[in-house]
């Protein structure tokens, strides 16, 4: 009987110990925690300093699994990342941070793990995309496409401004929006980009196309504008079709 005993109480030791190691949410680096539902004293976990444009042809409109009518333009940004849990990109993950807005919070944000909050260190403020080779009729060699392309994105524009109503929500804090023909397009204060998805470095956008072209293959250059005046531009072959549905 008390070798029973002993055993039990061994294995419920062992128990106590493991779950406490869960719970206790462990430091790593500078400038967070490492834990299930950690608290973070930044919102954003990564700012990243756009160097690169990439794009890759899709069939949806990379965020959701409902097909676009044509072919559509996914837009990845790559460059230098400044994460907030990296010793070494803390101290200028913290200079970015405080100047686009997202200031330490004492009472911390809750961070269910593994979320990133990866943005730009400056808002976008202008997406142009051109006919490098005529369209269509109506569009010849040079002109802007603005008005048979639909941009979606996410962002978290809606953290800062609660006055702005997304199109719908995604996981986590994420919120999508489109731009259609017709619309103005706002500064996209704070993009949301999803890193991992797509085989891409962090996607930042879909170009729908939203009419034919007379030939399906087609030169466009894509600008991406960004607030403190950088710009990302990039020369692509895409071959626009009909996507069956």
């Amino acid at each position: 009987m008390k070798k029973h005993t002993l055993v039990l109480m061994a294995a419920a030791s062992v128990l106590a110990m493991f779950s406490c190691k869960r719970q206790d949410p462990q430091t790593k680096d500078a400038g967070g925690f490492d834990g299930e539902g950690s608290l973070s004293p930044y919102f954003f976990t990564g700012i990243l300093k756009p160097e690169n444009l990439g794009s890759k042809e899709c069939t949806a409109n990379g965020y959701t699994n409902e097909k676009t009518d044509y072919t559509s333009l996914l837009l990845f940004f790559s460059g230098k990342n400044y994460l907030q849990f990296q010793k070494e990109t803390f101290d200028e993950f913290k200079k970015l941070a405080n100047k686009i807005g997202d200031v330490e919070n004492k009472q911390g944000y809750h961070h269910a793990t593994p979320a990133d909050y990866q943005t730009t260190e400056s808002a976008i403020s202008g997406v142009v995309v051109r006919a490098l080779s005529q369209y269509d009729d109506s569009h010849p060699q040079g002109s802007s496409l603005k008005d048979i392309i639909r941009i979606n994105y996410e962002s978290f524009d809606h953290v800062f401004n609660k006055s702005l109503k997304p199109k719908a929500f995604g996981s986590a804090n994420y919120a999508m929006y489109a731009i259609e023909p017709s619309d103005v397009m706002p500064p996209i204060k704070f993009p949301a980009l999803i890193v991992g998805t797509h085989g891409g470095d962090g996607l930042a956008m879909s170009i729908e196309f939203l009419r034919a072209p007379s030939v399906s293959k087609q030169q466009l250059q894509i600008a991406i504008q960004f607030e403190n005046g950088f710009e990302l531009k990039k020369d692509v072959e895409v071959d626009i079709v009909k996507i069956a549905k």
